[in-house]
């Protein structure tokens, strides 16, 4: 959806060409959602429309690592994430290091469930028996 001759919701400044950026962030809406479901969407410039899409992507993650991935009403939130930080789904060579550096970024944030010489597992799951990756970044 094109906006004409607008205002950017965000930052407010009349603009004649804007985009549209969608109330809620099109990677939060789960699996089961009706594909008629109305997606609200706003005018916002390029400016602010990229800035608040690497916000959204990283809260996202954040609560996609967080929540159980087998409860409906979360359903595919958690694959979408671990999608988005697994090189093996890259598109090409730029995303594959992309998706690894942001894997790793995330890493260091975990709190790690056991540690032993130079070998960090952390959890990418609620659930603690759930997979383990090994970080071996220090």
């Amino acid at each position: 959806m094109k906006f004409i001759n607008c205002r950017c919701v965000h930052c407010l400044k009349e603009f004649e060409d804007l985009t549209s950026d969608h109330a809620f962030p099109q990677a939060s809406y789960t699996n089961t959602t009706p594909p008629n479901l109305e997606k609200w969407q706003a005018p916002c410039c390029a400016e602010y429309n990229g800035r608040l899409s690497k916000i959204e992507e990283e809260l996202l993650t954040r609560i996609g690592l967080c929540i159980d991935p087998d409860a409906p009403e979360c359903a595919g939130i958690a694959d979408k994430v671990l999608r988005s930080v697994n090189p093996a789904y890259g598109r090409n060579e730029r995303d594959k290091r992309s998706r690894e550096a942001k894997f790793k970024r995330i890493a260091r944030g975990l709190k790690p469930l056991s540690s032993e010489e130079n070998r960090t597992l952390v959890a990418l799951s609620p659930d603690p028996s759930g997979p383990l990756v090994e970080i071996n970044d220090p």
